[in-house]
């Protein structure tokens, strides 16, 4: 295989691996996000139905104590460790497609040899396995709907970008 077209190939792939670390941060922060909003709106519901009638007590109490206790155990829940995990790997991943994609410029202009060209690959291989690694160790078999949503905005990357 041509060495320019394996590089293109690894480059879509360190690019489909950011989004798709990047979808699945997302997807990730919204359950937190949801959590904190049930938790913000019973504890006010409890406070101001305490507020407005004292009866049942215990009932608004518990629930009071009950939002603290969930809100203490979130960041360590498994989906809380996988958010921060998959917004670090986003993060990680970001500088080498940048670099990657400054040297596909190169290449397009023939300023690299296949020499050159799959020094490169063998180079960004070996920063891509530290982070590939991180990602797709966390990442659940069950989402193909965010593996389906990473490739076609790897597509449309890849093909407004690069033509």
């Amino acid at each position: 295989m041509d060495a320019r077209l394996r590089y293109y190939n690894f480059m879509g792939a360190v690019i489909y691996e950011a989004d798709y670390a990047f979808l699945l941060f997302q997807k990730y922060n919204r359950i937190r996000r949801a959590i904190e909003m049930l938790i913000a709106v019973c504890s006010c519901s409890a406070l101001a139905l305490w507020f407005i009638n004292n009866d049942h007590l215990v009932w608004y109490a518990s629930i009071i104590a009950l939002a603290q206790v969930i809100t203490t155990a979130v960041p360590h829940l498994d989906y809380s460790k996988r958010e921060d995990a998959f917004k670090l790997a986003s993060h990680e991943i970001q500088p080498l497609k940048r670099k990657m994609e400054k040297v596909w410029f190169d290449i397009e202009r023939h300023k690299l040899s296949d020499d050159e060209i799959e020094a490169m690959i063998h180079e960004f291989t070996l920063e891509d396995a530290v982070v590939f690694d991180k990602v797709m160790g966390l990442a659940q078999p069950d989402h193909n709907a965010i593996s389906h949503k990473a490739r076609k905005r790897r597509d449309e990357y890849m093909k407004n970008t690069f033509g």
